[in-house]
């Protein structure tokens, strides 16, 4: 019978890093959508972005997550992307990627996943975003497939641009790691097995000293 899995995601401490207090730049967060999934069932990752600088604008980006530690998950693909119409996303209502009809993330390989976009009003001209809050950078949707212990990193290749393509520096968090446990019901059924297995076995040296 087929062991049914769970995913138990644990946040590590430096999920959320400081910015440098020396200079401006943006700070990335990585949030998971639940801490405690079935394997087979889908989640979802929020990559969220501000700035310790509450004047600077966004008007581009690329970014990308890859999976470390094997298959055992899997991104989405094709991804929904329907973050793109939510009110908290960074460039809503001004997408490039919605009034162009191109696509905001593209899954590169089972554990590897690109995401961009850029602030466009219908013009071809910029109308970046003032990062005054916390916005939604992208959500990424993926899929635990089997055990294992997993890292999620965010890619330090990413890119972050003012309008006139000046680059933003910015800061992130290395990774969120995800660790596959058996479910009770399956350790249940684990020990039931083992008691099975333990007195077939005594039976078998009954039957043999007779």
């Amino acid at each position: 019978m087929k062991r049914t899995l769970q995913l138990l995601s644990l946040i590590l401490a430096s999920a959320l890093l400081h910015a440098p207090s020396a200079s401006a730049g943006l700070v990335v967060t990585l949030t998971p959508s639940a801490t405690l999934i079935n394997v087979g069932q889908n989640a979802f990752i929020d990559v969220s972005i501000t700035s310790d600088d509450l004047t600077d604008s966004l008007d581009g980006f690329f970014a990308n997550l890859s999976i470390t530690g094997g298959s055992g998950l899997a991104f989405v693909d094709p991804q929904s992307e329907s973050f793109l119409a939510d009110s908290s996303y960074v460039f809503f209502g001004r997408s490039g990627n919605v009034i162009q009809s191109s696509l905001a993330t593209v899954v590169n390989s089972p554990t590897s996943i690109g995401f961009s976009d850029f602030s466009d009003d219908g013009a071809n001209a910029p109308s970046p975003r003032t990062l005054d809050s916390t916005f939604l950078l992208a959500r990424i949707d993926f899929t635990g497939v089997s055990a294992g212990t997993f890292g999620i990193e965010f890619g330090t290749a990413s890119s972050f641009t003012r309008d006139g393509l000046s680059q933003i520096s910015f800061t992130g968090p290395s990774s969120i790691t995800v660790t596959a446990v058996p479910e009770p019901s399956s350790l249940v059924l684990a020990g039931i097995a083992g008691v099975g297995a333990v007195m077939a076995k005594r039976r078998r040296r009954k039957v043999a000293a007779s």
